[in-house]
Parts: C-alpha cells; structure tokens; sequence
C-alpha cells in the first residue's frame, strides 16, 4: 500500500513539476515522457523513484544545485530584500549612578538574523489579493560613534535642567520632554549617513536608532511629549507621553529605551496597547543578567517596528475616521423631573 501511494504522489506531482518547469527551465518532452513511462511502466510494488536510473534521479534531487521544490518557489514568488540598519546609541556599558548596559552589534544581530523575516504583501485596491512577492528584512547592526552619544546626553541633560528650573516643577514627579530635543540630534545624523551611502545597494531602506541616553541621575521617570515647534507644552495628565518618533521627512525612527514605563491606548483592549513591559526599559531587568537578557525583547522589537513601518499588514490598513462622534447620554433618575442642574453637569 505504501508503494501504491508513493507511485500515485510520484506521478501526479511530478507531473504537475514538469509542467510548471517548462515555462522557465525548458524541460524536454522526452524528459517528462521518461518519467510518464516510468511511472506506467513500474510495478506496484517497486518505487518508481528506485526504478529510475541514477542520471534521472539526480535530476530530480536538490544535490549539487536546485531542487525541484525551489524552482517552483522560484517561478511563483518573487523574493526581494529590504535593508534594515540598527543604530546602538548609548550602549557603551557601566556609568556612575546609572544601571550600565552592554549591547554588542553583534550579539543583537544574532538574535535578528534568527526571526522568521517573510512578511506576506497584500493589496487593497481594486480588491484584496495576495501577491506572491515576499520581501525578506536583512539587518545590519552598529554601534553609534562616541561623539553622537555625547551630543545626545548634552542635549537631554540642557533639555532636563530647563525642565527643573520651571516654577511648576515638582521633585520626584515624572519629567516630559519634547521629543524634537532627541529627533534634532537624530536627524542630524541621519542626513549625514544618507549622504555617506556609497551606492543605492548598500542603502537601507530604513533605520532603527535605539536610545540608552544618560540622564541626571536623581531623575526618576521621564517620557517624550509630541508637540509641535510653535504649541505650548502640555502637561503630563492632558497628553499621551511616549518615548519613541518616527520620522515624516526621512526613512528612520528612535527608540529611547530609558524612558518610562508608559501605559496608554485603548482601554478595552485591541491593537495599540502599550504596558509598563511592552517596551525592554532597563529597571526591569536585574543588573547582572541585562546584558544578555534585553537581547531577544530588543530585537523583538524591532522587528515589531519593521513590520510596521516596512510592509504594514492589512490590519493596518486606512482606518475610517468620523469628523463628529455622536454620544448619546442616558441619565436614569428616581423623580418625576429630571434634576436640570445636576443633568447640565
């Protein structure tokens, strides 16, 4: 029965095989007719694989070049690459006062290079299709020169003192910063890596800067407000504090890992979701085992960002916005008339 199966699969799809091949790899006729005679000719209880001679089989193998299985992948996928550059800034290790973390390019390479990074594509318009492209994300990890982390922490450090020196200012209150003070030195330094690109080849198509800053020591909690250049600072209860911006102008975004923790979102759930541990923040982690532990939730995040920003699924596809939301309010009272000062409020 086991021969009688394997006869059966050999022939269908191999058949199927051979047909498939034609259109690229221009297999003879009397290659598909060898196969077809083989297959008529076999007995049932001999394999027709084993009854074939030893230049068809090799034929048929994947030993010493391609398979059949990847001609056909080859034939009805197109594969492409996609360039991802990560950028380690302010990861040099042990600091006074401050929890130190190591992260080596390579170290987070590793862990990158083992994600599944096939992401499928899919079209809106004129109905939704699979396409059978698959982009593949390559990384390629750095360190952040010394002079970035330098101007990076000055710029912080000015951006806190400003901050304190505010009559509004609280001790041990969480700090908001204006994200445009860390995007000012990062966009700087992307302009000049896009200048620097030798070639279109070596160019990423984007670039993940993650931020381990050093900030004044006595400073609790702290978090990005998003604001524009010419708004007034919003306080910390009326906004939706982050710790992450993502470029309008040019392809990258920054991550300040040391910023936090944060909770926002929708709050029954849903995508969008952001936990106290959504994000790898450094507190988290115990002081000996960090260096090695932040590793996977890094990369984790960011190939979370890649999928994202590079080839966003259909789930995040347009969302329809109302310009009026239409509440309606049922006020449930014990009188005959409603209490009109009480229902006002």
């Amino acid at each position: 029965m086991y021969r009688k199966i394997n006869l059966c699969l050999i022939f269908v799809c191999g058949l199927q095989t051979l047909q498939l091949c034609t259109c690229k790899y221009s297999v003879s006729n009397s290659a598909k007719n060898r196969l077809l005679d083989a297959a008529l000719r076999a007995d049932h209880h001999k394999d027709v694989y084993a009854s074939m001679s030893e230049a068809h089989r090799r034929a048929w193998n994947g030993e010493g070049g391609r398979s059949i299985r990847d001609m056909i992948d080859q034939i009805t996928h197109l594969h492409t690459t996609l360039l991802v550059e990560v950028k380690l800034v302010g990861f040099e290790g042990f600091r006074a006062g401050q929890q130190g973390l190591s992260v080596e390019a390579d170290d987070l390479l590793r862990y990158l290079r083992a994600i599944y990074k096939e992401m499928p594509s899919v079209v809106l318009q004129p109905k939704v299709e699979n396409l059978v492209v698959k982009p593949q994300v390559d990384f390629v990890v750095s360190k952040a020169p010394p002079s970035l982390t330098q101007r990076l922490n000055a710029a912080l450090q000015q951006a806190v003192s400003v901050e304190k020196s505010r009559p509004t200012y609280q001790p041990h209150t969480d700090l908001l910063l204006s994200a445009h003070v860390v995007d000012d030195v990062i966009r700087t330094d992307q302009i000049h890596a896009d200048n620097g690109h030798a070639s279109s080849t070596d160019t990423p198509v984007f670039t993940v800067y993650l931020l381990h800053p050093k900030v004044m020591a006595d400073l609790e909690a702290y978090s990005y407000s998003f604001e524009a250049a010419n708004e007034a600072r919003p306080q910390w209860w009326s906004s939706c504090p982050g710790n992450h911006w993502v470029s309008s102008s040019s392809p990258y975004m920054w991550v300040d890992i040391g910023a936090g923790p944060l909770s926002y979102g929708p709050g029954r759930g849903h995508q969008g979701q952001v936990f106290p541990h959504t994000f790898p923040l450094p507190r988290h982690y115990k002081a000996g085992l960090i260096n090695r532990a932040i590793l996977p939730d890094l990369a984790a995040m960011v190939w979370s960002a890649c999928q994202h920003m590079l080839w966003p699924p259909l789930l995040h596809s347009h969302v329809s916005l109302k310009p009026k939301v239409v509440v309606q309010v049922i006020h449930m009272h014990d009188s005959l008339g409603p209490p009109t000062d009480r229902l006002k409020q």
